[in-house]
């Protein structure tokens, strides 16, 4: 489950758990609709989520790939430490920028 918004250029989607591929879908659907506000990124805020289990690092991935296809970045704010080192093994944390929160990932991501 989602809550989305657009906040300066940035569209932020809170994760409410679970994150399942309908949310991802939904992602899509919003950046696309939101097209007329010039939005060039997504910040999902993990802030909610516990433990980040392999099948979440998996949409991710699939979230990532899509919002490249169509030009617009992603990044992860408000990760636990443990969900941060999760994706650094899983060697997403060089594609996946993680910020403290989402304040910090709209400063960067919507330069």
């Amino acid at each position: 489950m989602l809550e989305i918004n657009v906040q300066q250029n940035a569209l932020v989607a809170k994760i409410i758990p679970p994150f399942n591929m309908d949310d991802i879908h939904e992602v899509i659907e919003q950046v696309e609709e939101a097209e007329e506000q010039e939005v060039k990124s997504v910040i999902l805020d993990m802030e909610s989520v516990g433990m980040m289990t392999s099948s979440m690092i998996g949409l991710l991935v699939a979230l990532y790939k899509n919002l490249l296809e169509i030009q617009v970045n992603l990044g992860l704010s408000g990760l636990i430490e443990e969900n941060a080192t999760t994706l650094n093994m899983a060697g997403l944390g060089k594609i996946l920028p993680h910020f403290s929160d989402v304040a910090s990932g709209i400063a960067v991501l919507t330069k």
